[in-house]
């Protein structure tokens, strides 16, 4: 299983006007499963309490590796000094 990071935005209409929620946490997802297949059962389980917000719009979606990649040693070669103009 390899882990992933969700942030799910839904907006639904009520009678006195819109209400948005937002729900975010980490999942941990089988190999071969598909992008959508994660969507429709992490939309499933966040609405589950309250199952209303299953007809929401969706006003954001995000699935991202909860892994973080080490940063890259700068190069020696690297130079932060802009170019000079030879004129």
């Amino acid at each position: 299983m390899r882990r992933y990071h969700y942030i799910l935005t839904l907006q639904l209409p009520t009678r006195t006007g819109l209400e948005v929620r937002t729900w975010s946490s980490t999942a941990d997802v089988p190999p071969g499963m598909g992008r959508h297949a994660v969507y429709k059962d992490l939309l499933s389980q966040c609405t589950a309490g309250d199952p209303e917000w299953a007809r929401a719009n969706v006003l954001f979606w995000s699935l991202e590796s909860d892994g973080l990649e080490p940063a890259e040693a700068p190069s020696s070669t690297s130079a932060s000094v802009p170019p000079q103009r030879h004129g």
